[in-house]
């Protein structure tokens, strides 16, 4: 696959604006320009409503979908010992304590399909989903691109927080994949960098073509590294 003449558009609201982002927006400028060295042509969109603490709040149809889909999940399973409903699921609280308000509100909820919000929520992707096809189509695009997230990974025991931007591919339904786009300087909390991932979104249908950019894409910048032996001592 080559990058010569590919147009990329830089979705510039899923940058983060303060000093904490630096390492990543450091990072994926870096990986932008070494594919400008190649050819490609970056595009940058800057447009409010591509934001993914905009998005996470109304894009978010897993909140009212959630519930109906695990109860019929659980139904098409084989009788056993595990949950027979969400409620004793839940009720058993065998799950990351971060989970506990979605599950409760996911039990408490007795018709999540028929409430307003999601209704708001999926008329709210049509719309986007509408409006992203039309930049992709007029500017022309081969694919957007834009920080996996805005700051580096959490530590293990960190508060969630809404600064992912993955919801977009999700919510729209469009093709996605996330590449490693380099890591961020060793400091003592990550000895040896946290990674940083580029994501890669294109039109629906573009799955194999964007794999071929995506092939090109990691072949340029070369930021995959082996995971750290550990020591068994």
């Amino acid at each position: 696959a080559s990058l010569a003449g590919k147009r990329f558009g830089v979705l510039a609201k899923l940058f983060g604006k303060g000093p904490e982002h630096e390492p990543v927006n450091a990072i994926i400028r870096t990986a932008l320009d070494a594919l400008r060295a190649q050819g490609a042509q970056i595009v940058e969109i800057d447009d409010a409503e591509f934001d993914s603490d905009l998005g996470s709040k109304r894009l978010n149809v897993a909140n009212y979908e959630f519930g109906p889909l695990f109860e019929a999940f659980l139904a098409r399973l084989p009788t056993g010992p595990g949950p027979a409903s969400l409620g004793a699921y839940v009720a058993a609280g065998r799950y990351p304590a971060g989970m506990s308000k979605f599950l409760q509100q996911s039990v408490a909820w007795q018709d999540p399909l028929a409430m307003p919000e999601y209704r708001e929520a999926l008329r709210y992707g049509d719309t986007l989903r509408r409006k992203m096809l039309d930049l992709m189509d007029t500017q022309p695009l081969d694919a957007m691109v834009y920080p996996a997230q805005k700051r580096p990974p959490l530590a293990v025991g960190d508060a969630p927080r809404p600064e992912r931007n993955g919801i977009f591919a999700s919510a729209l339904g469009f093709p996605a994949i996330d590449l490693p786009a380099g890591f961020t300087p060793p400091d003592a909390g990550a000895p040896v960098g946290l990674p940083v991932g580029l994501d890669m979104l294109a039109r629906p249908g573009d799955d194999v073509r964007l794999l071929g950019l995506a092939l090109a894409v990691e072949q340029t910048l070369q930021a995959r590294r082996k995971p750290p032996t550990a020591d068994r001592r």
